[in-house]
């Protein structure tokens, strides 16, 4: 009985550090890029009350006349479009980056219901610049990135006008 009281009490103190690990380790961030911006509603404009949560990550190529990304999402339904979008935080920005699609919105939507995973993944060049950054080079969208002036936004149906956003910030 003794030995089974003792076992039992390992076994406990095994499941709770691994659950007292679980409960206090960060979101994963892959060290292969640059910028990431944790996407949330609360930074929405205005916030927005939603389950959905997510994270984009933005790398420059060596040349740096590329950046590649990705961006994921979570627990959000009839997403209408990812952009990145120039403005401070807490301010409203314009369209500078269509990320997904890669052009303005089709119907009917890609996914239509519940989307979880890896929704864009691509390369961003100089020909790919909109709005403001039309025309520019590359080196200015990277400049407004390391001003803290760019953000990613996910719209959906319901929230048509941001119902993620996240402020691209260097990675930790």
């Amino acid at each position: 009985m003794k030995t089974y009281t003792f076992l039992l009490a390992v076994l406990s103190l095994i499941f709770l550090g691994t659950l007292t690990t679980l409960a206090i380790e960060p979101i994963p961030i892959s060290q292969n890029y640059q910028y990431v911006a944790i996407l949330s509603g609360d930074e929405a404009i205005p916030p927005q009350n939603t389950g959905a949560f997510g994270k984009a990550f933005f790398g420059l190529n060596q040349e740096m006349n590329q950046i590649s990304y990705r961006v994921e999402v979570y627990n959000i339904y009839d997403v209408l479009m990812v952009t990145l979008r120039l403005g401070s935080p807490g301010k409203e920005g314009s369209l500078i980056v269509w990320l997904f699609p890669e052009t303005p919105p089709p119907t009917p939507l890609k996914y239509k219901g519940l989307f979880e995973g890896v929704l864009a993944e691509g390369i961003i060049t100089e020909d790919r610049l909109a709005g403001r950054l039309k025309g520019f080079p590359l080196s200015t969208l990277i400049q407004e990135i390391e001003n803290r002036r760019v953000f990613v936004q996910v719209d959906t149906l319901l929230h048509q006008i941001g119902e993620l956003r996240g402020q691209l910030l260097p990675n930790p």
